[in-house]
């Protein structure tokens, strides 16, 4: 670092407002469509498609601090943390109508108020300039969208119009659930009508619990600690018997409530992977495992099932891991976006087999194996047919992977603050992928004519479908300008592109969305 940058305070991880008009622009402020319009359809969307798709994101980077725009505005320093945009598609009769709006102006009118933003940060706190994890993923509720975060923070808004409500925490249902942490993906099981979580209490205690969201009002089944150290895990995974917590080898300093989420955490590279299996009925702590370091964000599905060679019940959960070296948390901090250092995508789908689960005394640690891999496929954001959840049979994975190498012709490459010679890749993410576990092969689906950045791949299965994956694949890409996003529809089975529909505005970058069948958001009164 130069001496003059040393004695002004600059700090490369720290991305100043001139240095984000170097970002694409679906990287930038990008507008909302608070008015639901017909999209520009091309190709051919199955009539039998009936629904909403409903998307959480990032859409605002740049938060003013006065009434006037005189004071220097906050930059949002990390994806996860960029004010929410909620997107909403509804789909009828082969037609595709779009709406977005932004959740997060309470946010803004305290920043103008106040001179800088109360919030609890992922990244870099992006006040810091100024004086000297939230990562939203969507659960739906009733006729209510209730969105998740990496906090014990969720928020809910309508249905129809996508306005915000009002903000809760999980002790909001239950004084009992106070505390920080949860993940941003709890289970849902349908058949039980049940949501299972975790939290670190005020004592730095980590808790798994389940809820019975079934009933009115919701309200808590059970309330297990878990004999390890708080850590950071994004998602838990569940069989039809079990509850799997997959304890993420990074800590967590609770102690602190001053520290952004990155600062808190502390990446154990040569610790193991610690699988704990619960039962569903009572919580009930019933085996323990662990396997070789490993990262993750995600896990894809996980089934319990009776070995014919003993008998016994054996678990398998699915994971995008990543390997022992490669903690992926910090490179979304927007500086590296703007210059990455290295790819992202780096995971692989790997499948971890849990044996003889009803044996084993909870205390004594058992080692785990990895049972299979799909070989060859970087893989992350996975996600499965809702039929195929924790079933031991199922096939299919669908999800982003890549390192970001975007069609030919793309305008907007990111990695603009490098030297341009080593820049690992020209977008954010590269292409999409179908695995299927009983061949161990898998398909891509790459975007064409300088189109990049796939989301998460949402597969919705055709009603009275035989197989699994007869339905319908939707995903959002973005232009080769970086300013339109067209939502693409791709054929299950063949994973061919069938249908597109022009979206009116560009799609900021977000992690997570879900399907819900009918009238969603039109009736009321309809529950899920």
């Amino acid at each position: 670092m130069a001496p003059e940058q040393e004695q002004k305070g600059y700090r490369w991880d720290i991305i100043t407002e001139e240095e984000l008009k170097y970002a694409p622009p679906y990287l930038q402020d990008v507008p909302e469509t608070p008015t639901e319009v017909e999209c520009k359809l091309s190709g051919a969307w199955p009539k039998w498609l009936h629904g909403s798709f409903l998307r959480v994101g990032v859409g605002r980077f740049t938060v003013p601090t006065s009434e006037d725009d005189s004071t220097p505005r906050v930059i949002i320093q990390h994806l996860f943390d960029g004010l929410a945009l909620l997107h909403k598609f509804r789909m009828i009769d082969g037609r595709v109508y779009y709406m977005s709006r932004y959740t997060s102006n309470g946010i803004t009118r305290a920043a103008k108020r106040d001179g800088f933003v109360k919030n609890s940060w992922m990244g870099p706190n992006p006040n810091t300039p100024l004086f000297e994890a939230q990562d939203p993923c969507s659960k739906l509720l009733g006729a209510r969208i209730l969105v998740h975060t990496d906090w014990n923070c969720m928020q809910i808004c309508d249905a129809k119009t996508l306005e915000p409500k009002r903000l809760l925490t999980h002790a909001t249902i239950d004084p009992e659930l106070a505390g920080a942490g949860c993940c941003a993906h709890p289970v849902h099981d349908r058949k039980r009508g049940q949501t299972y979580n975790y939290l670190i209490d005020a004592a730095g205690i980590m808790y798994v619990f389940a809820l019975d969201v079934a009933a009115n009002p919701a309200c808590l089944l059970w309330k297990s600690a878990l004999p390890c150290k708080p850590c950071y895990t994004h998602a838990l995974a569940m069989t039809d018997k079990y509850v799997v917590f997959v304890r993420n080898p990074v800590s967590m300093d609770t102690s602190d409530p001053t520290k952004t989420i990155i600062e808190a955490m502390k990446c154990e590279h040569d610790s193991p992977v610690y699988f704990y299996v619960l039962d569903k009925v009572d919580g009930k702590l019933v085996a323990s495992y662990q396997v070789p370091n490993f990262c993750f964000f995600h896990t894809a599905n996980a089934y319990d099932y009776i070995d014919p060679k003993t008998g016994h019940t054996n678990v398998h959960v699915d994971i995008a891991s990543y390997k022992a070296e490669h903690y992926p948390y910090n490179e979304y901090a927007i500086s590296n976006i703007i210059n990455p250092l290295k790819p992202y995508q780096v995971g692989r789908l790997i499948r971890y087999e849990l044996p003889a689960v009803n044996t084993r005394d909870p205390a004594i640690i058992t080692r785990g194996t990895v049972k299979a891999a799909i070989p060859d496929m970087m893989a992350e954001l996975p996600r499965i047919s809702k039929a195929a959840s924790m079933d031991p049979k199922y096939r299919f994975v669908y999800g982003v992977s890549g390192n970001g190498v975007a069609a030919p012709g793309t305008h907007v490459p990111i990695g603009r603050l490098g030297n341009g010679v080593d820049m690992p890749h020209a977008s954010f993410y590269g292409h999409l992928f179908k695995s299927d576990w009983r061949t161990g092969t898998f398909k891509s689906w790459v975007p064409q004519n300088g189109e990049s950045c796939p989301t998460e791949p949402i597969f919705i299965q055709r009603p009275g479908a035989v197989d699994e994956d007869d339905g319908i694949v939707i995903t959002i890409t973005i232009n080769r300008e970086g300013t339109h996003s067209t939502l693409v529809g791709l054929d299950g089975r063949t994973f061919e592109e069938v249908a597109r529909a022009d979206m009116p505005q560009v799609y900021s970058l977000g992690p997570h969305g879900s399907f819900v069948e009918g009238d969603f958001g039109v009736v009321s009164t309809m529950g899920c």
